[in-house]
This record gives structure tokens, sequence and C-alpha cells, in this order.
């Protein structure tokens, strides 16, 4: 098999799991097919080989696929090391008392920011997520700090693909108006939704590094929006200083 190929199928594996990740339920092949535009020959394949390793299981009743424990305890790891380098869960529930609202650390993952620690509010008017969910990289909060940390020329090629891959032409963001965004993320220090994502709540969130490898994160606080314009200068300085126990290289940012 070349090449070319191989990394082919390594990238239609991972863009299953991702999609798994999005839809968090049980996904047929007809699903997965016109979830990923790809033929459905080559989805079959996929997944039958997937399941065969071990990493999906097939329930013949409901002709549906979704993942097993073997996935979860693949990056069992660096949820550990994350941890026991810095005790990141620990500080984030901290903030809890402070706060009452969800909080969220949050990554990028390819076109989308992914939420990879959740501690939700005990409230029912919460901002409900949980740990693995994807938001749009352009819309969320998480998504345009770190987006902010990378150069201008960086920046356009991401707001290209997000939104070559977003179907709904009302959700896409121009260039030069994500780019004001991004000038005033960069001022501010913050990245800021309202209603960009979930109708009727915001989101702040701050930058930070990794414990583990210095790679860019993000610390991120959601509520409905009329207790954001009551709490926001409390989110800011309590996710400010949630931030500065993991500072970022300020090296590291190429504008």
């Amino acid at each position: 098999m070349s090449n070319l190929r191989l990394n082919k199928s390594a990238q239609r594996a991972m863009q299953v799991f991702e999609l798994f990740s999005d839809r968090m339920q049980p996904l047929s092949v007809g699903e997965i097919t016109l979830g990923l535009n790809i033929p459905q020959p080559s989805v079959s394949v996929l997944l039958r080989n997937l399941a065969d390793m071990g990493y999906l299981h097939y329930d013949q009743n409901a002709r549906k696929f979704v993942p097993t424990l073997r996935i979860m305890l693949l990056g069992s790891w660096i949820q550990n090391r994350l941890d026991t380098s810095g005790d990141m869960a620990k500080q984030l529930k901290l903030l809890q008392p402070t706060l009452g609202e969800t909080l969220m650390i949050g990554v990028q993952n390819a076109s989308r920011a992914q939420y990879i620690l959740v501690n939700e509010a005990d409230r029912p008017d919460r901002l409900l997520v949980a740990s693995g969910l994807m938001r749009p990289l352009l819309r969320s909060a998480v998504g345009r700090i770190l987006l902010s940390l990378k150069s201008d020329a960086e920046i356009a090629g991401w707001v290209r693909r997000c939104n070559a891959e977003e179907p709904d032409a009302s959700r896409q963001i121009p260039l030069l108006a994500f780019m004001d965004i991004m000038h005033m993320t960069r001022q501010r220090g913050y990245g800021e939704t309202a209603g960009d994502v979930t109708e009727g709540f915001g989101t702040i969130a701050f930058a930070l590094s990794s414990p583990m490898d210095g790679s860019p994160m993000a610390v991120a606080c959601g509520m409905p929006l009329e207790r954001l314009a009551d709490k926001k200068a409390l989110c800011i300085a309590t996710l400010q200083q949630f931030a500065s126990l993991y500072p970022r290289d300020a090296q590291a940012s190429q504008r």
C-alpha cells in the first residue's frame, strides 16, 4: 500500500472518531458516510477494520457502530499526566465556589475547539456541555483565543478551512470580519462569545499552556447572557488568575 493510501486511511480513521465525539451517539454506515462525505464502500471497509481491531463495536440489531472502551484507554495516560503535572482538574473545580458556572478547559482539534475537561455548574439553567464536545473554531470563545495566538497568515488559512467546512452559509464568518474579532481578542487578552454557539449563552476564555508539554490551551466559563453581564468582571479576574498558574511563553505567540 502506498504512503498516500496509508495517509488517507489514517486521516479517515481519525475523522470517524472525531465524528463520534461530535455526535456523541451510535452511528450507522450511512450516517458516517453523510457526515464525512466519504464513499460508502470505503466507509464500510474502514469501519469493519476498526471493529476487527477492537476500536468499534457493531450492534447488529440497531445496525450501528459505537466506539469501545479501548478508545478511552488510549488517551487515559494524557489525563493522568494533566492531573499529575499541575492537577488542572482540581484547580478548575476550585473555581466553582467563586463563579458557580460551567467551567471548561479546551484545545484546538483541527477545525474545531474541543473541551477536554468540564466542570458543570450545579444549577438548572447552566450551560450544558460535556468533556469531548466539539465547537466551531471560529464561533467559540476557546477557538477565538487560541487562534489569536497564531500569525495572521495562519488565521486566514483556518478561516478559509472552517468556512469551507461549514454548510450553513449564515454561520460562516468573512475573513475581514474575523480579523476584526482577532484584533479585539488580542487587545482584550481573552476570547468572548455571546450566543454565537448556544443561543442565550455567552462564554469567556483565556489562553494558557498545558502543564504536560506547553501546548496552547484555554480555560473558559459559560453562562446565560443575563448572568454574564453581571458576572463579567468577576469571570475575567478569576479566569485570568487561573491562567497565571499555567503561563504561556510570550515568544510562542506569532502575531
